[in-house]
């Protein structure tokens, strides 16, 4: 059976940067108990939780922070300039690498590139090569490939797209902070693709809103950081 600090710890997990404010003190324990009265409920199996009873829980949370110096993230005050975008019917492909290889991928990049406007990633390692592609271009790709030189392949994928300002590149802990929150709310990232100020995390097709407003949360909460 789950504990009431058991259920108060996992409903607070969801909220972005929260071990970071309760460290720093600035966080208004009824009101956060407030917050989270009906995820612990919910988490009890239970229709009503006292909420003083969470707001103490609360507290004792918070003081297993202290004399752990720390200030309110401002590192994460870069996402304030982020823009977060969302594409569907994205695939991930996976090939053994092969001489020609590159050379066929060069050309279809080539021509998805004079259609303007879509994704097209290639993530190479000694071994094999991962594509993320919207999927109107998968025959395209498989007509060159043998089904032996096949990994992987996903499809019904979703891309969250990130574009940050330049400070982002030399910011320590944010784009692992921002799948740090998306695994909280049981969101997995099947492919992360991070180049200067653009970040995607490809995800399951059917988590693509709950992934897009989790990332858009972060970027209005990072607004609120002095």
């Amino acid at each position: 059976m789950v504990s009431l600090a058991e259920a108060t710890r996992k409903a607070l997990i969801k909220f972005p940067f929260i071990e970071d404010y309760l460290k720093s003190g600035a966080i208004n324990y009824r009101g956060l108990a407030r917050a989270i009265e009906e995820d612990v409920a919910r988490e009890l199996c239970t229709k009503k939780v006292n909420l003083e009873t969470i707001s103490t829980v609360v507290r004792r949370y918070a003081n297993s922070f202290k004399g752990k110096e720390t200030k309110v993230a401002p590192r994460f005050k870069v996402l304030s300039k982020s823009s977060v975008g969302l594409q569907r019917d994205i695939a991930v492909l996976t090939i053994k690498m092969s001489w020609e290889l590159p050379k066929q991928l060069e050309k279809l990049r080539e021509a998805v590139s004079k259609r303007g406007g879509e994704l097209f990633y290639t993530i190479q390692n000694p071994s094999a090569v991962t594509i993320v592609v919207n999927q109107r271009y998968l025959n395209e790709i498989l007509k060159f490939l043998k089904k032996e030189s096949i990994l992987q392949l996903r499809k019904n994928l979703a891309a969250i797209l990130i574009d940050s300002p330049e400070e982002i590149a030399e910011t320590p802990g944010v784009i692992s902070e921002m799948a740090i929150v998306l695994a909280r709310y049981n969101i997995s990232v099947v492919e992360l693709v991070s180049s200067f100020t653009h970040t995607t995390f490809i995800v399951e097709g059917k988590k693509a809103i709950e992934a897009y407003e989790v990332i858009s949360k972060l970027v209005d909460i990072s607004k609120k950081i002095d």
